[in-house]
């Protein structure tokens, strides 16, 4: 199985409702008015997560210092997964399909998902104009609760995951 991976240039990576892509500005400018561009606003997170205003709703920011993260989904929403270091790809889905701890860390995070879901990319990237690499997921639609989980299956392998499921 090959997974698709978001890198970022550097900064966070962001999850941005589909219909609210277009309004985040990245560095070009600010989705809400500040007078911080979109990009600072979210270099501002510093926990695993955070939310950031993106016009009329929220984005997730994930600041997982440039880690490649990729979609895995399940009955209940997902999980986004970020390969702090692992062998190879083969690995860390092989761990990921024989199942995670049920214990994750309360984030106290929710995000609106629309049915159309929400596409992950670099923050600094204006969301019209997204060249880099971008991953279109789709949890479970409604408010999503954000859960968090530094996860070392074996001694080679450290992946951080964000559980995505409903309220």
């Amino acid at each position: 199985m090959s997974l698709t991976w978001v890198n970022s240039y550097g900064g966070p990576l962001v999850l941005v409702p589909k219909g609210l892509v277009s309004s985040w500005r990245g560095v070009t400018g600010s989705s809400t008015g500040s007078r911080k561009n979109d990009y600072e606003r979210a270099c501002e997170v510093m926990d695993w997560a955070g939310i950031v205003p993106v016009f009329a709703a929220s984005a997730l920011v994930l600041a997982n210092e440039r880690t490649p993260t990729t979609w895995w989904p399940n009955a209940r929403g997902g999980f986004l997964v970020c390969w702090h270091c692992a062998e190879d790809e083969e690995s860390v889905v092989s761990h990921l399909r024989n199942g995670m701890p049920p214990i994750f860390e309360a984030t106290g995070l929710t995000i609106q998902i629309p049915p159309e879901g929400a596409l992950l990319f670099d923050s600094a990237e204006p969301g019209s104009d997204i060249r880099g690499d971008r991953l279109e997921i789709k949890p479970v639609p409604g408010v999503v609760k954000v859960e968090t989980l530094m996860w070392e299956p074996d001694d080679l392998t450290s992946l951080l995951l964000y559980r995505l499921e409903p309220q």
